[in-house]
Formats: C-alpha cells, sequence, structure tokens
C-alpha cells in the first residue's frame, strides 16, 4: 500500500509517497479494524509533528520518529475486523481517528 511517510523531522519535503506494508489488525490488535482510507485531513497535529516540534518529540522519539506516517482524521469503509472488535462489520463506513491516516489503509 501507499503511504506519506517521512522519515526524519523538517520542512513538507521530507514527505514521500512510499510503499509500506499494509496495517495488521490480528494477534495483539484483535480489538481493532482495518480501514481503507477514502478521506484524510491535515490538521496542526500533522504540522507539529513532521516538523518536531519538542513536546511531539518526547511521544513519537527524540531524533527521528517512531510513527512515520502521518493523519489522525480519516473517514472509509472497513476492510476486516478484529476477533475482539464488537459492533463492526466488513463494509462498515466509519469515521473517527487513529494514527497513521495517511495512507490507503488504516487501523484502528
Amino acid at each position: 500500500m501507499r503511504a506519506a511517510v517521512y522519515r526524519s523531522y523538517g520542512p513538507p519535503n521530507v514527505l514521500k509517497i512510499e510503499d509500506v506494508q499494509k496495517p495488521s489488525i490480528h494477534g495483539a490488535d484483535g480489538n481493532q479494524v482495518l480501514v481503507k482510507v477514502h478521506s484524510a485531513s491535515v490538521n496542526p497535529y500533522d504540522y507539529l509533528y513532521r516538523k518536531g516540534y519538542f513536546p511531539a518529540r518526547l511521544s513519537n522519539g527524540f531524533f527521528r520518529p517512531g510513527q512515520q506516517i502521518l493523519g489522525i482524521d480519516l473517514a472509509g469503509t472497513v476492510e476486516a475486523v478484529g476477533k475482539d472488535a464488537n459492533g463492526f462489520e466488513i463494509g462498515n463506513r466509519v469515521f473517527g481517528n487513529c494514527q497513521g491516516s495517511h495512507a490507503e489503509a488504516a487501523s484502528a
């Protein structure tokens, strides 16, 4: 799958479109759903994390980002449902927030 990835903090040109592994919802993440992302917003959170704002570095990695796909808001369709995720079915249209929504799919 393709995603907007940043491997270092800095200006907008640190973002690159790359092929990355699709998130998994199995195993320890059985309470999650896999969402095919139709829309994702760009907000101040994304700017601060990409830029390397000091408080963001405390939770995301001091020297380089730990979570390398930005995005927190999304709208899309459920592609897979974890064994412990109640109330969701494949094909449900959903919106909400989860990290890594600037990609073709995200686990929420």
